[in-house]
């Protein structure tokens, strides 16, 4: 019968979860590099990790006006706790920074919303 995990297993873990973090990051990176090559906005768009809403994965933000326009997306590490999770979340907040880049927020998943997600996921996914 165990105490509970020892010090060892405990530090491994933890290395295990940083270890997956980093390469959730550098993936992220990567995938937002490659939809920005794929899909270009006239704006720039950030990527920032931190916590949200308990219930979200992930939130895009429209911020400036005009020239000074950009996007943040921002997603949540104890939401996303795959990288596949992460990818996914960030391709659905692309779409909103696509669909949102030149007219206001028209609500959070409509039909322009629709197509630029469809878009994202085809072109990311090389789907047909």
């Amino acid at each position: 019968m165990t105490q509970g995990w020892s010090k060892r297993e405990i530090q491994a873990s933890l290395r295990r979860a940083l270890r997956l973090r980093l390469r959730q990051r550098e993936r992220v990176a990567r995938a937002l590099a490659r939809l920005r090559r794929l899909l270009p906005l006239p704006h720039p768009v950030a990527v920032v990790w931190a916590s949200t809403d308990a219930s979200l994965y992930g939130s895009c933000e429209r911020l400036g006006r005009g020239r000074r326009r950009r996007f943040r997306i921002t997603l949540d590490p104890g939401q996303c706790e795959t990288i596949a999770e992460a990818v996914d979340t960030l391709l659905h907040e692309y779409a909103h920074a696509m669909s949102w880049h030149d007219v206001p927020s028209q609500g959070d998943h409509g039909d322009a919303w629709g197509l630029a997600y469809a878009l994202c996921y085809r072109k990311f996914w090389r789907v047909r």
